[in-house]
């Protein structure tokens, strides 16, 4: 996620913006325990959900964009984690 070399320009905003993203759900997540008083541990947990949503945000705008721009990856690819499979029967 964060070799940046090979990502087409058209891309680059929305992957810096996950690795951003990544990084301050990571950070956030492991303040969690260093908050000692029940109101820091609840801004803790506050600002970590916070940054997980924003993660997801970033997440679903790369989704997104390669459908828009019909970018599909293989099962064996780094890239289909952003491929989400469509369930036409149950």
């Amino acid at each position: 996620i964060f070799y940046t070399d090979t990502v087409p320009p058209f891309v680059k905003p929305y992957h810096d913006a996950l690795i951003g993203r990544y990084r301050d759900m990571g950070a956030n997540l492991a303040a969690i325990p260093d908050a000692k008083r029940d109101n820091d541990i609840f801004n803790a947990i506050e600002t970590y959900d916070a940054s997980a949503d924003a993660f997801v945000k970033s997440f679903v705008n790369m989704v997104l964009l390669f459908q828009s721009y019909g970018v599909k990856f293989g099962n064996g690819e780094p890239g289909a984690v952003f491929m989400f499979a469509t369930q036409t029967s149950l």
